[in-house]
């Protein structure tokens, strides 16, 4: 989950979006989830990009 939420933040840079990767994984039992944060003023954009990059990587 680490790299794809990387991958993510690479593309929100690409459309001038500041992003921030939260790693919530515990690594005492190594479960948990990765988290990407953005500025509120960019919540939907971000999402709506993301989602499209996804489409577009599994070609749903």
């Amino acid at each position: 989950m680490l790299i794809r939420a990387e991958m993510a933040k690479i593309v929100l840079a690409g459309h001038e979006i500041d992003a921030v990767v939260i790693n919530k994984k515990d690594s005492n039992v190594h479960f948990g989830n990765c988290e990407v944060y953005v500025p509120s003023q960019h919540a939907i954009l971000a999402k709506v990009i993301i989602s499209a990059e996804m489409q577009h990587v599994t070609g749903e």
